[in-house]
């Protein structure tokens, strides 16, 4: 007699509620967790070592370029912020008359005088006939004069040193042609006259004082 059983098969059983929180949470602090023994299932310590290993490689990465391009950006905004801020100095202390080199200002007449007359002008603006200390000023101003005369604040008593007209002695740092005690300027350097003929002038004073004094004289 054959005796016949029929198999039944079970469902498998749904996960617990420790299963599924376990599967949400994530690793803390790289902390390992594991399913609890009461599901039967095998830990899964090999998912949060995954998640670590992630997070760890695009942190590094991050940390270290973040800074740099923050660095980048205030070295960027600095510079554009200076040089604005220079051309608005510069705008400020030189008016429209004079012309700003290095740490000075200068104005070129369109007017004619002789010496004395053109140094009185000067003075009146808190300036000087034109004084040149480097080679930076001599190359400036003979390419602005061209071919005109320009007086400048060199003059000289007989027997004595040229002299500028703040007082100061002049140190031969360029030569002066010709025999007369007064100094004027053109593209072809600097030479002298009597100083009696009226030709043009240029004034000179450091940027730091400019002031839009200058008037119809």
């Amino acid at each position: 007699m054959t005796s016949s059983y029929t198999r039944i098969y079970l469902p498998e059983e749904a996960p617990s509620v420790e299963a599924i929180h376990f599967h949400q949470s994530p690793c803390l602090q790289g902390e390992l967790q594991a399913l609890p023994a009461s599901t039967g299932d095998t830990p899964k310590q090999a998912i949060c070592k995954l998640k670590k290993g992630q997070w760890e490689k695009f942190l590094i990465p991050a940390l270290i370029f973040i800074p740099v391009l923050i660095f980048i950006v205030a070295v960027l905004s600095y510079s554009v912020l200076h040089l604005i801020s220079s051309e608005s100095t510069k705008a400020m202390e030189c008016s429209e008359e004079w012309i700003g080199v290095q740490r000075k200002c200068f104005y070129f007449s369109d007017d004619t005088r002789n010496w004395t007359a053109s140094k009185s002008f000067c003075s009146l603006q808190g300036s000087e006939l034109a004084q040149i200390d480097t080679p930076e000023d001599m190359k400036f101003l003979k390419k602005h004069a061209g071919t005109s005369m320009y007086w400048i604040g060199l003059s000289r008593k007989l027997g004595e040193s040229w002299k500028w007209t703040n007082g100061t002695t002049f140190n031969a740092g360029f030569e002066i042609s010709g025999n007369g005690p007064f100094a004027f300027l053109n593209s072809d350097g600097v030479h002298s006259s009597r100083g009696f003929v009226d030709i043009k002038w240029i004034c000179s004073k450091p940027i730091s004082k400019i002031e839009n004094k200058l008037g119809n004289e």
